[in-house]
C-alpha cells in the first residue's frame, strides 16, 4: 500500500489484497467512486443467492417471518420476538437474529456466524458479512456492507457505506456515504458528516488542482487502521489516510496524510466556587 498523501486511488487507503468485496473498487480512479457502485454491487451479490430455499433454521415460537423469498439456512437462529419482513432476505448458517431485532426491506443478507442484536435493518441492499455484528439500537439503512468481522453499534446509524473487515463503529456513531478501512475504530460519537449546508458536492485540493467529487452526499474515506477520538467530526468529503489517530473533539477537513496524529487542544479555566454558586478567580 502506498503512503503518498496525493494518491487518491482505493489502494492508497485500503489493503484490498484479500478483500471479499474487492470488485467494488475495480476500475476506480478515485476512492470515493466506490460509493456510487454499492447498489449495483449488492444487487449482483444477491443474484447469486437462493432466496427460495425456505426456512430450515431454528425459528423460535414468537418470531415473525412475513414476506416472499425469505431463506433461513440450517443452523441459523431466529429468536422469539425478532421480526423479518420483506422479500429477498437470506439468513445464512450460524447467523443469530436476537429478540427485538427488526429486519424489513429487500435484498438483505446476514452472513454465516453474523449477529444482529436488538437493532433495525430497514431498507434495500444491506449486506452483513461473515462474523459481523450489529449491536443494540443500531440502524442500518440502504446500501450498507459490513464486511467480515466488522462491528456496528451500540446505537450507530449507517447508510450507503462500506466497512472493511474488522472495522468498528462504537456508540452513537454516524457514518453516512462513507468508506471505513480495515480495523479502523470510530470512537464514541464520531460523526462522518455527509452533506454541506449549500448542498454542493465537496471538492478536494491536491497540489494546485481542485477536484470535484461529483457527490452531493459524501461523508468520509477512513483509511485502514485509523483511530478516532471521542466526538471526532469529519466535514463532508474528508479523506483520512491509513494509520491516522485523532484526539477527542477533533474536526477534520480535506486530505489528512497517513500516519499522523490530529491533536485538538483546549484550555480549561479554573475558578474558585463561592458559597452562593458563583465563582471567582483564585
Amino acid at each position: 500500500m502506498t503512503h503518498d498523501a496525493t494518491d487518491l486511488r482505493p489502494e492508497a487507503f485500503f489493503d484490498l489484497s484479500d478483500f471479499a468485496h474487492r470488485a467494488l473498487f475495480d476500475g476506480k480512479t478515485y476512492v470515493w467512486e466506490a460509493l456510487n457502485a454499492i447498489p449495483d454491487y449488492i444487487d449482483a451479490f444477491c443474484a447469486s443467492l437462493d432466496f427460495d430455499a425456505g426456512v430450515a433454521g431454528d425459528v423460535e415460537p414468537g418470531a415473525l417471518i412475513l414476506g416472499e423469498r425469505i431463506t433461513v439456512a440450517s443452523g441459523a437462529v431466529i429468536e422469539a420476538g425478532a421480526q423479518i419482513r420483506g422479500r429477498d432476505i437470506y439468513i445464512a448458517e450460524g447467523a443469530v437474529i436476537e429478540a427485538g431485532a427488526y429486519l424489513k426491506g429487500e435484498r438483505i443478507y446476514i452472513g454465516p456466524g453474523a449477529l444482529v442484536e436488538r437493532a433495525w435493518l430497514k431498507g434495500r441492499r444491506i449486506l452483513v458479512d461473515r462474523g459481523a455484528k450489529v449491536l443494540v439500537n443500531t440502524r442500518l439503512r440502504d446500501n450498507v456492507i459490513l464486511s467480515e468481522g466488522a462491528e456496528a453499534g451500540f446505537a450507530a446509524d449507517i447508510k450507503n457505506a462500506v466497512f472493511l473487515p474488522y472495522a468498528a463503529a462504537a456508540h452513537f456513531v454516524y457514518a453516512g456515504d462513507s468508506l471505513v478501512g480495515r480495523r479502523a475504530n470510530l470512537a464514541d460519537k464520531t460523526t462522518l458528516s455527509n452533506l454541506r449546508h449549500d448542498g454542493q458536492a465537496p471538492r478536494l485540493r491536491v497540489g494546485d488542482d481542485l477536484i470535484d467529487s461529483g457527490l452531493r452526499k459524501f461523508g468520509a474515506i477512513i483509511g485502514d487502521g485509523v483511530r478516532t477520538g471521542c466526538v471526532t467530526t469529519t466535514n463532508p468529503g474528508t479523506l483520512v489516510g491509513p494509520g491516522v489517530w485523532t484526539y477527542d473533539h477533533s474536526v477534520l477537513s480535506g486530505i489528512i496524510p497517513p500516519d499522523t496524529i490530529i491533536k485538538h487542544r483546549q484550555a480549561n479555566d479554573t475558578a474558585r466556587r463561592r458559597a452562593d454558586g458563583w465563582s471567582r478567580r483564585p
